[in-house]
């Protein structure tokens, strides 16, 4: 899918995102999505990114680290599966081994350079 003259972007590359907001006691970056998405809990259903899946056609890669921070692997997961319900095109998901929520970037443009590879697969299709 290309993009259109008006919208100007082609696709959006997910890594290690906060797809949900959520205060849960699992969460140990809860103040912090706080301060993100307000303090008013009852919104953060829809101010959730996931909860906008199906909206766009936007071409989307989710990238998660083996190791990330608490819940932002299952919110990239739980994305991955609206979007797939959502549309013909089921998009690109990867998970990097032996990755935390740091390194998964960190290794960009290094002798590691899979997510990078991943990334320009994903940039050649949109």
């Amino acid at each position: 899918m290309r993009r259109s003259e008006n919208d100007g972007v082609a696709g959006a590359i997910l890594v290690s995102a906060r797809l949900r907001a959520d205060v849960s006691p699992a969460n140990p970056n809860a103040q912090a999505v706080r301060a993100y998405f307000g303090n008013d809990v009852s919104l953060y259903n829809e101010r959730s990114p996931v909860t906008h899946a199906a909206k766009s056609a936007l071409p989307v890669m989710i990238a998660i680290a083996e190791f990330e921070n608490p819940l932002l692997d299952g919110y990239g997961a739980e994305m991955y599966q609206a979007l797939r319900n959502s549309r013909e095109r089921t998009p690109r998901l990867v998970q990097l081994m032996a990755h935390n929520h740091t390194s998964i970037m960190a290794h960009l443009n290094t002798e590691e350079d899979y997510l990078g590879e991943e990334m320009r697969t994903f940039m050649k299709g949109c």
